[in-house]
């Protein structure tokens, strides 16, 4: 016996959405914000950088990238096991998708 879908119409999915729109300054904390003024990166100012600055950010993107992929592929944080005797990991150490250690 075959069951028959009935057809819906398109719901929008609200709850997964937040209850208000975030802005781009939401998305930063005021020490990160900080952090990018430092160097010059400010919410309506232009960026200028010289060639020693963009060496430097190339630099620090390349260095960046290796970290991520060396914490992702070879991780060193106790947390992340789920049994100390396996190798079994917890996807979201803390148990928060904000990956924080402190949760």
């Amino acid at each position: 016996m075959h069951c028959k879908r009935r057809k819906r119409a398109h719901q929008p999915r609200t709850t997964l959405l937040p209850s208000r729109r975030l802005l781009p300054a939401d998305l930063l904390s005021p020490n990160e914000r900080f952090e990018l003024a430092s160097i010059g990166i400010e919410k309506g100012k232009p960026f200028h950088r010289g060639a020693d600055q963009k060496a430097q950010l190339t630099n620090a993107v390349r260095l960046a990238s290796a970290i991520a992929r060396a914490n992702t592929f070879a991780p060193n944080d106790p947390a992340r096991l789920i049994y100390p005797d396996r190798r079994w990991e917890w996807l979201f150490i803390g148990g928060s998708a904000s990956w924080d250690s402190q949760g």
